[in-house]
């Protein structure tokens, strides 16, 4: 075989070879691209948890448990308690951090209090961290402040004498019952009518928590839960059709046969 001919063998097989590498190339940025978009989605849905903003307009079927913590919220208070707190109960996506992020924007609520604080928990419920997260949302920016004593201390000079209302969001600890006294330590340097709002799965953290609240205290301290529970029919119809119509009229579709 000729060089001439060898050559042509040798370009003949790195066109191969590149038309190869070309398609791995192709795969390769479209697993990264599904990826990409379901970082995306991710993220979104992690934000969505860890803001008290939401889109208007989602809540569906919740009017009475609305009203129930909105009046609760909003009464006067009739004696000099200290820190109150409603734990709100029930499975995961049932709808208690939505409900949570519409009370807390609701004028009638903003109004109540001087800070309306919003911290999502979940697992890790390190007082520190914690302590931190409401420091941000009260000034608006990251705080560079270390060590739990400091934290405590600046927490207290900022709540001192101010009506607050504290959203705890998914929160799981259910056993450590001394990080929570030690939690809401400087909490309960602001001024009489502030109040915690929890959303949680477990009934047994709703009691640790108001044990918390209640310990060392000469009266009661008022500690109130409430479960939900499942969405009536019609309106998991309207929450399924908002989802699934997004931007779509559905009477366009009226040839769509209801199966169940």
């Amino acid at each position: 075989m000729g060089s001439l001919e060898r050559l042509r063998n040798s370009v003949t097989t790195l066109d191969d070879v590149g038309a190869g590498v070309e398609r791995f190339f192709q795969v390769l940025n479209h697993l990264n691209n599904d990826k990409m978009k379901e970082h995306k989605r991710d993220m979104e849905f992690r934000n969505s948890r860890q803001t008290s903003s939401q889109p208007r307009g989602l809540l569906l079927g919740r009017e009475e448990e609305r009203k129930i913590i909105v009046q609760w919220l909003t009464k006067p208070e009739t004696s000099a308690s200290d820190i109150a707190l409603f734990s709100v109960i029930g499975i995961c996506g049932i709808g208690k951090t939505t409900l949570a992020q519409d009370i807390c924007t609701a004028g009638d609520v903003k109004e109540q209090f001087y800070f309306v604080i919003w911290v999502c928990v979940s697992h890790d419920f390190d007082i520190e961290t914690l302590t931190k997260k409401i420091l941000d949302d009260i000034t608006g920016r990251e705080t560079t402040m270390v060590g739990l004593n400091a934290l405590h201390k600046a927490l207290k000079e900022r709540l001192s004498s101010k009506t607050f209302l504290l959203i705890l969001d998914d929160v799981w600890n259910d056993e450590r019952y001394e990080e929570w006294v030690n939690f809401l330590c400087p909490l309960k340097c602001g001024k009489e009518g502030s109040k915690i709002l929890l959303t949680t799965q477990m009934q047994s953290l709703a009691d640790v928590a108001a044990r918390a609240v209640q310990r060392e205290r000469t009266q009661q301290v008022e500690c109130q839960s409430l479960r939900f529970f499942g969405l009536e029919e019609t309106d998991l119809l309207l929450l399924l059709n908002r989802h699934a119509f997004f931007g779509v009229n559905p009477d366009d579709y009226r040839n769509l046969q209801q199966i169940s």
